[in-house]
């Protein structure tokens, strides 16, 4: 059985409002398992279990919402826009450097930038 025949046969049985709770709760797991790697606890497995489960619920609602390839188009363009800050930012002063059309260098602020 393919992984999406999987999610669907999930779906069809428990429904897409369980599926959809079952999704906020894999991410609060993660985010549990974060949280105590943060105060110091090593937990590389249990993080990378609760990853899988999170992907696993996340396929899962882009099938219940019908978004897979937008989601994928919106994953691109912030890929594309991280690339751009990535590519643009000075480490040493914190901001995005950027040229304006008279070739002047701009210093965009990165907490205005919301980066």
């Amino acid at each position: 059985m393919l992984n999406e025949e999987i999610y669907k046969s999930a779906i069809n049985l428990w429904g897409k409002e369980a599926q959809t709770l079952m999704a906020f709760e894999e991410m609060s797991e993660l985010q549990k398992e974060l949280c105590k790697n943060a105060r110091g606890k090593e937990n590389r497995n249990a993080i990378a279990e609760e990853i899988a489960d999170v992907r696993i619920m996340l396929d899962q609602i882009e099938i219940i919402y019908n978004c897979k390839d937008l989601a994928q188009r919106y994953k691109a363009e912030k890929l594309n826009r991280l690339q751009f800050v990535l590519s643009n930012y000075c480490p040493n002063c914190g901001t995005l450097m950027l040229e304006d059309d008279n070739r002047s260098t701009l210093k965009i602020d990165s907490a205005v930038d919301g980066q």
